[in-house]
């Protein structure tokens, strides 16, 4: 089953107190593993079936007492059925108040197939995904190969949000991805860009170096998911203000026992494992890590500390600011 660390210790002591009461979720997976290959699942120790009642139950022991919404879209894998995981998706979401839900795309998706779906099953917005590239090594790929000109150009028309992973070494900082960003927030102005992950910042100078140069469109977002030091949160604060920052759990990620750490020009995974082999080749006792969505939220919590934010402005984070988007009311 999915993991929890040992004791609610380091959860009393540093995330009960700062998460408000009232939680959307930008950034949530759900899935079912038969939609994909054996060899292709998911490296989390989760259940087949990973629905609503799921990510519910678990949530409420990652964030008990919490009121959640949430947006969700499938767990993007190569070998993934995408007709099959998208009707998955909004069959689960269906008939719950607050939970919306993204089309998951590839580039070969017609506009008319998306518009099929929308029609049907009522998805609010797209998420793309860059292993649906061409490209043999997939984390080099234009935005534009892996999200069409066509596919933007219908969720503007229809006021969807599009969550965007965007990929390249330098992410944010890379040129070619701040052009495509830019151009197509200025072009297409009723659709929503969410950029996930704080724009990728993994490595949270690739967000700060980058960030100057994306356009203060009304219409870029960013999430916070999965991101683990507060670098990539300060830069968004301070060059966009704090409306731009949605809360993004990336669940069920959020529950892997670990961070990311920046490396140089890099960026790294510690896991529970590799710390345990550490703790034994250094002859040390065992460094015990929480969960990397705690570790999110203790990097959202720096932020907040140091760029002052008061309790409203953690509240907008956490909920308000999502539901300020149209799709998401």
């Amino acid at each position: 089953m999915i993991d929890f660390p040992q004791d609610s210790d380091f959860y009393i002591n540093n995330i009960r107190d700062f998460v408000p009461s009232k939680i959307f979720d930008a950034h949530v997976h759900l899935y079912n593993t038969k939609h994909m290959n054996n060899h292709d699942l998911p490296n989390i120790n989760t259940p087949q079936n990973v629905g609503i009642n799921f990510f519910e139950q678990i949530m409420d022991q990652f964030l008990p007492g919490r009121e959640i919404q949430a947006n969700c879209f499938p767990f993007p894998r190569k070998t993934l059925d995408l007709d099959l995981a998208n009707k998955y998706i909004a069959e689960e979401v269906r008939g719950k108040p607050g939970f919306f839900h993204q089309m998951l795309i590839s580039p070969q998706t017609s506009v008319r197939q998306i518009q099929t779906m929308v029609d049907i099953y009522g998805f609010r917005g797209l998420k793309c995904y860059h292993l649906f590239s061409k490209r043999k090594i997939t984390q080099n790929s234009l935005i534009q190969e892996y999200l069409t000109e066509e596919q933007v150009e219908f969720a503007n028309t229809e006021k969807m949000t599009i969550t965007l992973h965007i990929v390249k070494p330098k992410s944010l900082a890379d040129p070619e991805n701040l052009e495509t960003i830019n151009r197509f927030a200025k072009e297409y102005p009723n659709m929503i860009i969410i950029l996930a992950h704080a724009g990728r910042g993994f490595n949270s100078w690739n967000t700060i170096n980058g960030i100057d140069s994306l356009q203060r469109h009304e219409n870029i977002f960013f999430d916070t998911s999965a991101i683990t030091e507060s670098g990539a949160f300060q830069a968004i604060i301070n060059s966009f203000g704090h409306q731009r920052l949605l809360y993004g759990s990336d669940f069920p990620v959020s529950h892997i026992l670990g961070r990311c750490i920046r490396i140089a020009d890099e960026f790294i995974w510690l896991t529970a494992k590799t710390l345990q082999d550490f703790s034994k080749q250094n002859n040390i006792n065992g460094v015990v890590p929480t969960l990397v969505g705690y570790e999110s939220i203790m990097a959202l919590k720096e932020a907040a500390v140091l760029m002052n934010l008061s309790v409203n402005d953690i509240e907008d984070i956490f909920f308000n600011n999502a539901k300020n988007i149209q799709a998401f009311q």
